[in-house]
């Protein structure tokens, strides 16, 4: 088994919006997955929103692949957050296992030694990005560590409850 992100893009797509819809009807996710990469049914996929500062970038769920990687079309109801429609292409279906709220800031994880050199900190920009057993083990200690409790995540309650007693009013 495999560990990735997939990051997704303000400008391309509202993950979190569509990460609340899906944790309230228990949706699948579809997301796209570049030929030169090969996640497997099993694989641990850690969710990312990337874009700029004010839209809250970080590490928004934890999901497992259901799907070898085909040629998939995004239902209808992913196409609301969709910026312009996604041709069909290659992707996988996930299964959110987890919803990080709040999310894992990105700070947190270019910060991060251990993921210093993976191309998802170092290049700032693609989909997939496979992590080491060590990168992966990284990513599950920012998870599990206290993240500020901020008043948009407050907000966001009703969508996603809280994970645990690890998190601190700012």
């Amino acid at each position: 088994m495999a560990d990735w992100i997939f990051q997704s893009v303000a400008r391309l797509y509202d993950l979190p919006g569509a990460l609340k819809e899906a944790r309230r009807d228990d949706k699948l996710i579809a997301f796209r997955v570049r030929p030169q990469y090969e996640p497997v049914i099993g694989d641990t996929v850690y969710l990312c929103f990337g874009g700029p500062a004010k839209r809250k970038p970080g590490l928004y769920a934890r999901a497992t692949v259901l799907t070898s990687p085909d040629t998939i079309k995004s239902e209808d109801w992913e196409r609301r957050y969709e910026v312009a429609p996604f041709p069909v292409e290659r992707g996988v279906w996930l299964k959110i296992q987890r919803y990080l709220d709040p999310p894992v800031a990105r700070d947190e994880i270019y910060g991060s030694p251990a993921l210093k050199k993976n191309l998802f900190v170092t290049r700032h920009e693609g989909t997939n990005f496979k992590l080491t057993p060590a990168e992966a083990r990284a990513v599950e200690t920012l998870i599990a560590g206290p993240r500020p409790l901020t008043p948009q995540a407050l907000s966001l309650n009703s969508a996603f409850p809280v994970a645990g007693p690890r998190h601190r009013l700012t």
